[in-house]
């Protein structure tokens, strides 16, 4: 029972990428515009933000594989058997 909960907890760990993504460039996006119409910058704040999105929504996806990974690593017995015959 414990494997299956696991599993769907992974699973719904990565579903959350399809949020995390769209919602950083977007938000990027969508601060730099506000900041080019209040300083009268105009592309180069939401080029800005995007790339600053982009930065964010990467980082925050290497979080959640790294999360996935130790989720799996106590969904599977063998994983963890060959980190202690390695140590």
């Amino acid at each position: 029972m414990k494997r299956k909960r696991n599993t769907r907890r992974v699973q719904a760990l990565y579903s959350t990428i399809i949020f995390i993504i769209p919602s950083a460039f977007i938000g990027g996006y969508f601060v730099g515009m506000v900041l080019d119409r209040q300083f009268g910058t105009e592309p180069w704040m939401t080029i800005g933000g995007v790339f600053l999105g982009a930065a964010g929504a990467f980082y925050e996806l290497f979080r959640v594989v790294k999360r996935g990974e130790r989720f799996s690593k106590q969904d599977n017995p063998k994983e963890k058997n060959k980190s202690l015959d390695q140590e």
